[in-house]
């Protein structure tokens, strides 16, 4: 779409999405969610509707989807586990633009133009849409992203240590939400057990639940 350099000049890549930056977004979003980007122009995050990890051996991966995945506790395990953070999906305010954009590590990404909302849904013609699209993201968004993340590390707003609090803090949410739905199953065991009675709570011991076990493998023998 841009590849004519007459009309649209020297395109030259700008590698600066890093694993660091992306981390950056998520601790805005859960700790500095009403704050602006940037002030001039107002660019502020809106949320971020998917993640990508991937495991240190490079083979499995993983994404979140959704309006509130920041949230989940598949998230929180990420951010703490052996996945890198490989991609996120934030939504982003530009002035009166919001739009959804995929940022990778290095140089790629994708724009997503059925999130986008401003005065350039008003426009019929596909093709001017989508150019408008990307000149936006590639020449104002993303730079301007860039000037907010290292306005924060200049300004230690981030650096190496908040990310060493930001993420002990999620590893204390974490532990909460598990013990939160433990303490729910324990109170729907002792509920199921009151309504069914004694016979609920009889555990089996070791040696009839294998004979069961044996039971059941003969029965399938014969089968």
């Amino acid at each position: 779409m841009f590849g004519n350099e007459l009309i649209w000049g020297e395109i030259t890549e700008d590698r600066y999405v890093s694993e660091d930056m992306l981390y950056w977004l998520f601790y805005r979003l859960r700790e500095m969610p009403d704050e602006l980007i940037v002030s001039e122009p107002r660019m502020f995050l809106n949320g971020i509707t998917s993640y990508l990890g991937r495991t240190n051996d490079k083979i499995n991966a993983v994404r979140g989807i959704g309006i509130r995945v920041s949230a989940l506790l598949g998230t929180l395990g990420m951010l703490l586990g052996e996945e890198s953070l490989r991609a996120l999906r934030p939504n982003i305010q530009f002035g009166e633009h919001e739009v959804n954009i995929e940022l990778y590590i290095g140089n790629n990404g994708k724009i997503y133009p059925k999130t986008y909302a401003g005065p350039y849904s008003a426009e019929l013609e596909e093709t001017e849409f989508e150019i408008k699209l990307v000149v936006l993201v590639c020449r104002y968004i993303l730079p301007y992203l860039k000037k907010g993340y290292i306005d924060s590390c200049d300004k230690q707003e981030w650096s190496i240590y908040i990310k060493r609090v930001f993420l002990s803090a999620v590893g204390n949410e974490m532990s909460e939400k598990i013990k939160k739905v433990m303490q729910s199953i324990e109170l729907d065991i002792e509920k199921y057990e009151a309504i069914n009675g004694e016979a609920a709570g009889e555990d089996l011991d070791e040696s009839e639940i294998e004979e069961l076990l044996e039971e059941e493998d003969l029965e399938e023998e014969i089968e």
